[in-house]
């Protein structure tokens, strides 16, 4: 398992990192630098954008699925800001392919970038996208900045356990 935080990547090292979770290794960017620097060489059909959601106003909240990537935090549904307050973040993959294991998305609505414009967003904040034998997992989430802390302690465990298989309740599918 690799780890890929704040650093951004030159085009060779993202496709060694693709090259390594094709042959069965699993690879974790963790950061919005990470993530939209990679975005574009990763193997999926969709590859979205790494977006910045303009939530000065109005609403939005990210939604946790019950999967291996979220298993041990709470149970499914909107985040807890208590529980999550120290990892949530407003940078989402915006239009990209359905991850093959969500974790955890997050919606918008509110005002545009624009005067007069209002936006509606869904987007990808953590999930994991199979890559022939390994995984590549996406997140947006600030883990790095939370680390010490439940939610991120309990997610980083999480993403570096769930390729290794190491137990029911964290292994992909």
């Amino acid at each position: 398992t690799v780890f890929v935080g704040s650093a951004k990547l030159a085009d060779g090292d993202i496709d060694a990192l693709v090259r390594l979770a094709q042959g069965g290794g699993n690879v974790i960017l963790l950061t919005k630098a990470a993530v939209a620097g990679a975005l574009g060489r990763l193997p999926v059909k969709e590859k979205g954008k790494v977006s910045t959601l303009n939530n000065w106003l109005y609403h939005a909240d990210s939604v946790l699925f019950g999967s291996p990537l979220t298993a041990g935090t709470l149970k499914p549904g909107i985040f807890d800001t208590a529980f999550f307050a120290p990892v949530w973040s407003d940078d989402i993959i915006d239009g990209c392919a359905a991850p093959d294991v969500p974790g955890v998305m997050s919606a918008y609505i509110g005002k545009g970038d624009k005067p007069g414009e209002n936006d509606c967003r869904l987007g990808l904040q953590l999930g994991a996208f199979r890559a022939e034998s390994g995984w590549i997992v996406l997140c947006t989430l600030n883990v790095e900045k939370g680390c010490g802390t439940p939610a991120a302690d309990i997610l980083l465990r999480n993403m570096a356990q769930e390729g290794r298989g190491t137990s029911a309740e964290t292994s992909l599918p």
